[in-house]
C-alpha cells in the first residue's frame, strides 16, 4: 500500500514534507470553505406570510412552492411550508424572478395559481425577496364515481385509453379535480371553484360505460355542464354523484 506524506513524512523527507503536507490540508479546506461562502452569496431566499383573505388569520401548514417564472432560466422550483405563524422561509434560489403558489390540502381555500396567478417575486444573489399572501375561500365540488364491479380498478393500467377524468372548464382553461380517496370500488374527486364563477362540469369516463345517479348515460365526448355558485357563499361542497357499470363496446 502506498503511504501518505502524513502517515509516514520520513519517507518523503521529514519536516520538510509534513510542513508542505499541512499546507495542502489547509488549502483544500480553505478551497472547500470558499466554495460554501460563494454559493450562499449567488443564491437567494424568498420569506413571508400566508393569511385568511376574510380575516387575516395566519394560515398553518399551507404548502408553499416557488417556481421560475421563465422556465428557460434554467432555474428549479422549491418548496416550504408555512408556521404555526403563517411565516416561510424558502432557500437556496437561484437568481431570477419567480412565482409562489400556495395552497392548503383538504380545504375549501383558492390556490391562488389555478384562479388569477400566484404572487411575484424577485430573487437576487444573497438577497431575500419578501411577499404577503391572502388566500380566498371557494365553493368545494366533490365529484364520487362508484365502481362497484371494480371495472376502472381492473382495466386503467391493462388497457390502453381507459381513465376517468374530472374537473371544471373555466373559460378555456380546464382545471383538472384531484383524486381526494379512493377504494377498488369508488373515487372521490375535489376541486375548489371561486364563488359566483361560472364554469362547466366535465366528467369523462374514456371508454367506461358511465351514469349519473339518475340513471343517464355520461358519454365520453359529452359537453360540460354549466355550474354557478350561489350569491351566498354556502360553505357546504356540493356533490355530483356517477356510476361505472362497464366498458364500452
Amino acid at each position: 500500500m502506498r503511504a501518505g506524506c502524513l502517515d509516514n513524512p520520513t519517507a518523503f523527507g521529514g519536516a520538510n514534507v509534513v510542513g508542505r503536507c499541512m499546507s495542502i490540508v489547509l488549502l483544500v479546506g480553505l478551497c472547500y470553505l470558499m466554495t460554501s461562502i460563494v454559493g450562499a452569496q449567488t443564491s437567494g431566499s424568498i420569506t413571508g406570510s400566508i393569511v385568511l383573505d376574510e380575516d387575516g388569520q395566519p394560515l398553518r401548514g399551507a404548502d408553499l412552492v416557488a417556481m421560475p417564472k421563465s422556465q428557460a432560466e434554467g432555474t428549479r422550483g422549491l418548496t416550504a411550508v408555512s408556521d404555526p405563524n403563517g411565516a416561510f422561509t424558502i432557500t437556496g434560489l437561484a437568481p431570477a424572478e419567480y412565482v409562489v403558489c400556495a395552497f392548503v390540502r383538504g380545504s375549501d381555500l383558492l390556490q391562488p395559481c389555478d384562479w388569477g396567478g400566484g404572487e411575484i417575486a424577485v430573487v437576487t444573489a444573497g438577497g431575500s425577496a419578501n411577499i404577503h399572501i391572502r388566500i380566498k375561500r371557494g365553493k368545494a365540488l366533490e365529484i364520487r364515481v362508484a365502481d362497484p364491479s371494480q371495472v376502472l380498478q381492473n382495466n386503467e393500467k391493462r388497457r390502453t385509453g381507459v381513465h376517468f377524468l374530472a374537473g371544471v372548464w373555466d373559460g378555456g382553461r380546464f382545471h383538472p379535480a384531484k383524486l381526494h380517496a379512493s377504494n377498488p370500488m369508488a373515487r372521490v374527486y375535489t376541486i375548489v371553484v371561486p364563488f359566483e364563477r361560472r364554469v362547466q362540469l366535465s366528467v369523462k369516463g374514456q371508454k367506461l360505460r358511465t351514469r349519473d345517479v339518475e340513471g343517464r348515460a355520461i358519454s365520453s365526448s359529452a359537453p360540460p355542464t354549466d355550474l354557478l355558485e350561489p350569491t351566498s357563499k354556502n360553505r357546504t361542497p356540493r356533490r355530483f354523484d356517477f356510476v361505472i357499470d362497464g366498458l364500452e363496446p
